[in-house]
């Protein structure tokens, strides 16, 4: 079944309508983490910056980055939990990384926090919500792909090129 918009000679159909509107959609889409990932990250990029052998503290973490620290425990614990980072006790007790920097991905830290992500699907679904599910499914694809290839050593060489461009200059 074909419709014509009103005032307009090409041809229209729901399915059109929807595909448009989603391919607006997809061009403007952008990843954007949960406040809990944000936390993860930022806290693993902390500890693939630290120099030296003692274990990072939470609390030190929190500290630089404005965070709660009770909020950033929670998540330390999920990346623990995961064999992300190791856990230190004792009074200068802390976190490490458990693996190496290049083999921590930022997928890793995603999984460790929310979980694997599932696509539901209907019962029923009429052609065009099977059409939008198969572009989702495509997407969270492309997007896994690419949380797949960061890894956080490369994060880290790129914050530090960054702090090095922004790093103020004294002239004598």
């Amino acid at each position: 079944m074909t419709f014509l918009k009103s005032h307009d000679t090409t041809p229209y159909s729901p399915l059109t309508s929807m595909l448009k509107y989603t391919t607006i959609s997809i061009v403007k889409m952008y990843i954007k983490f949960s406040v809990q990932e944000t936390y993860g990250v930022m806290a693993i990029l902390a500890l693939t910056q630290h120099v030296g052998d003692a274990p990072l503290q939470v609390k030190v973490i929190a500290q630089r980055h404005a965070i709660s620290t009770r909020f950033l425990a929670q998540v330390m614990g999920r990346l623990k939990n995961e064999g992300l980072v190791q856990s230190v006790r004792g009074r200068q007790g802390g976190y490490r990384l458990a693996r190496r920097p290049e083999e921590i991905r930022i997928r890793d830290v995603v999984r460790a926090i929310e979980g694997t992500p599932r696509v539901a699907r209907a019962a029923t679904q009429t052609a065009q919500e099977g059409v939008l599910a198969e572009i989702q499914i495509h997407i969270n694809t492309v997007l896994g792909r690419l949380l797949d290839d960061l890894h956080f050593q490369a994060l880290a060489e790129r914050v530090a090129q960054r702090e090095a461009r922004h790093a103020p200059m004294f002239h004598i």
